[in-house]
């Protein structure tokens, strides 16, 4: 350590602009990814010494910044620099739509389905980030190269000594912290948030690699979860029969706040509203821990999705208690539609343990005179087709619809259906015109359904968008969507009574009512 110092003491007094300009270049990479990591912390993790955790995660910025730059040559480090500023937007963009910390690993599992909101990505950050992410890259790289010109008189064993003495430091401070309650192993049961708020990113993304448990045992656990579903609401609390045909609809980014929004004085979405006001209207906290498919996971499942891995992708997970074959039991023929292909988000693998009696994906739906848009079928076929087999059934049914083209960025529907908003090209406008749309085809689909067929509609996770007076409907990391649930009757047939929202628990989820709906089929 001493030697280390002397050396590093010499260095400066033989070119002190070169150490001046590598400790700027450390500090500021450092002091900017410090920012991109605090901005995750809406509600930082409760500890008694947030100050010296703070600190502590700063230091490990800038020790390893200038282990880094010790150890990588040029044009390597003119590589690490760019490669580092395209990680940090992602973990930007992923970190203001989910409100949680980034997962490599995770998002490399689902990186077909990542890859198809890639430009959601570009269109999230805002245009003062972008700003100050290319100020900030355009220095570091100008120091960059400053460094790589003016040190060519810096001996290799004195940048060995520097990288040598940054690794023990970082070292020292990563084993302090396994003394506290952010030490590793407690990654495992803890999120990965607060591993983030001690240690960045990087030690932390390399902790759950190597720590996490392994899919075996979160499989095991998510079949438990099945077993101990909510159940919180009496059947009592479902006012209407389900004698006849039964549709749930997964309605894309349906955000509880979207319901009687209008801008300059139009409704966004007037049947929807018209519906909810007329029906069974709950505010439902959304699954969304690892993406859409929490979601219908937990509708078709009766489990509640697990917060560490997606839960279509487990492996032996078995559907024993699924809603098709509880459907089946009740006499009902089940059949699922989405627009997308089965294999996003490992769906048909699942479906198909589910015991669905028709299955169709994209791949089913192609071929049935449909349009399509560059991700899937258009809701607008998916609902024609279901509407059509719901009319010509002998029986009962029970279909359940994934809808597609409200999904982010916004950009699946056509100029022509841009009602709010027309021709526009920004992300937040079209997503009103996405839900205008949504609206405008759930009217019509849900006019052509058979008279008594029960009608389910709920949001899968909310907006991410912030646009004039519309904000998402979160509570910090809380998600709110709407659930509304109707009764396909004649104009004139008795309203139910409105519900008190007091009687309801607060974080009532879309799997009570399923549960609740269960109950009421048995009873």
């Amino acid at each position: 350590m001493t030697l280390a110092l002397n050396m590093l003491f010499l260095a400066i007094l033989s070119d002190t602009v070169y150490v001046v300009a590598f400790f700027v270049l450390a500090g500021l990479w450092a002091f900017e990814h410090f920012i991109i990591q605090a901005s995750l912390f809406e509600c930082p993790p409760i500890t008694r010494y947030p100050l010296c955790y703070q600190l502590g995660r700063l230091s490990l910025n800038v020790l390893v910044a200038v282990f880094v730059i010790s150890m990588v040559a040029v044009p390597w480090i003119w590589v690490f620099i760019g490669l580092d500023f395209i990680l940090s937007l992602v973990v930007i963009a992923y970190q203001k739509y989910f409100h949680k910390p980034f997962k490599p690993f995770s998002a490399i599992k689902n990186l077909r389905e990542g890859l198809k909101v890639s430009s959601f990505a570009v269109r999230i950050i805002s245009p003062k980030t972008w700003l100050l992410m290319g100020a900030c890259l355009a220095v570091k790289l100008c120091l960059a190269i400053f460094i790589s010109q003016r040190g060519v008189d810096q001996s290799e064993s004195t940048m060995l000594w520097i990288a040598i003495v940054s690794l023990a430091l970082i070292s020292v401070i990563v084993l302090l912290l396994q003394k506290s309650s952010f030490r590793f192993s407690s990654i495992r049961h803890a999120s990965m948030m607060r591993m983030v708020y001690a240690y960045g990113y990087s030690m932390s993304w390399l902790a759950d690699y190597f720590l996490s448990p392994n899919a075996e045992d979160v499989a095991e656990e998510a079949a438990e979860l099945q077993k101990s579903y909510p159940n919180r609401i009496s059947s009592d609390v479902m006012r209407y029969e389900i004698d006849s045909h039964l549709v749930i609809l997964q309605l894309e980014s349906l955000d509880w706040n979207i319901l009687n929004f209008s801008l300059d004085g139009k409704p966004v979405t007037p049947f929807l509203n018209e519906l909810a006001s007329g029906s069974q209207h709950f505010k439902v906290v959304a699954y969304h821990d690892q993406g859409s498919a929490d979601m219908d996971y937990a509708v078709l499942s009766g489990g509640i999705p697990s917060k560490r891995m997606l839960s279509y992708s487990m492996p032996g997970l078995t559907y024993s208690e699924s809603l098709p074959r509880f459907m089946t039991q009740q006499g009902f023929k089940t059949r699922s539609f989405h627009g997308a292909t089965g294999n996003f988000f490992n769906r048909r693998t699942c479906f198909d343990q589910m015991g669905w009696d028709e299955i169709c994906f994209r791949e089913e739906l192609d071929g049935d005179g449909v349009e399509s848009s560059y991700w899937g079928v258009r809701d607008k076929d998916v609902f024609r087709i279901s509407a059509e087999k719901l009319q010509r059934a002998t029986g009962r049914e029970f279909h359940f619809i994934i809808t597609l083209d409200s999904h982010g960025p916004f950009n699946l529907i056509k100029d022509e259906e841009k009602t709010i908003f027309p021709r526009s090209r920004d992300w937040q406008k079209n997503y009103f015109n996405s839900m205008a749309a949504l609206d405008n085809n759930l009217r019509d689909y849900v006019n052509a359904l058979p008279p008594e067929t029960l009608v389910v509609l709920y949001g899968d996770h909310t907006s991410g968008v912030n646009y004039g007076d519309f904000s998402p409907a979160r509570d910090e990391t809380t998600e709110f969507v709407p659930c509304i649930v109707h009764k396909r009757t004649s104009g004139d047939t008795e309203k139910p009574n409105p519900i008190d929202a007091t009687t309801l628990p607060a974080d009532l989820s879309i799997l009570d009512i399923i549960h609740c709906m269960r109950q009421k089929m048995e009873s």
